[in-house]
């Protein structure tokens, strides 16, 4: 990116507002890592999370004991913790992104860089990849905010 925009990105009025923002998934997956996103884990090493009625088939080492000697009736105990998210940006690159005043080319990066800020400040794995005849890898799998120098860099 220009020198123009990364001092125009990296305006400490703009950090300080995308700080305060975190982009949250809506979907619940299963995967290892610590993060702000739920996941659908069961185990006993986990934040309890809710209680289900037990079916059959079920693991019986997480039926709650305490709550079947008050109602005479068998709970399963769901536990649910925090999970890092993989984001994938993906920039058009092509001859079409050079039209406009400003080129919208500058306007995509711009985004990009916001989202990338918001994505790596929370912990997030950010993959940022460049579209043209194919599609570019820039940046795989980078967590952490010290990343944020190599994506507007």
């Amino acid at each position: 990116m220009a020198k123009e925009k990364t001092d125009t990105f990296a305006s400490e009025e703009i950090l300080r507002i995308i700080e305060k923002l975190t982009i949250i998934a809506r979907k619940i997956r299963t995967r290892y890592g610590q993060g702000i996103h739920r996941s659908a884990s069961s185990g006993g090493h986990l934040e309890f999370f809710d209680r289900t009625q037990y079916t059959p088939g079920e693991d019986t080492r997480y039926l709650d004991w305490h709550v079947f000697a008050r109602h005479d009736s068998l709970f399963i105990k769901k536990f649910s913790t925090e999970e890092k998210a993989h984001t994938y940006i993906v920039i058009d690159n092509s001859a079409s992104m050079l039209i406009g005043n400003p080129p919208k080319i500058e306007i995509a990066e711009f985004i990009a860089c916001l989202l990338s800020y918001m994505i790596l400040n929370q912990g997030d794995y950010l993959n940022l990849y460049s579209l043209n005849n194919r599609i570019s890898p820039l940046l795989k799998s980078a967590p952490g905010t010290k990343t944020i120098h190599k994506v507007i860099g």
